[in-house]
């Protein structure tokens, strides 16, 4: 183990991944409110929004 900093995790963006889990944990909370109506609708547009999020927000600049 001549380089142990290669263990550790290593977010380059993190604040892509901070607005993504603030996303979901406010959609859980949604869904929690509303008894699960449309719940396939509020996910589905969560999960598109998180694929688009990802791909724009962690996209190595070059």
């Amino acid at each position: 183990m001549k380089d142990p900093k290669k263990m550790l995790m290593y977010i380059k963006y993190p604040y892509t991944a901070l607005i993504i889990t603030v996303m979901w944990l406010c959609m859980i909370a949604i869904i929690i409110k509303q008894n699960g109506a449309n719940l396939e609708v509020l996910v589905t547009l969560t999960s598109i929004t998180t694929i688009y999020l990802a791909w724009r927000g962690f996209k190595v600049v070059k």
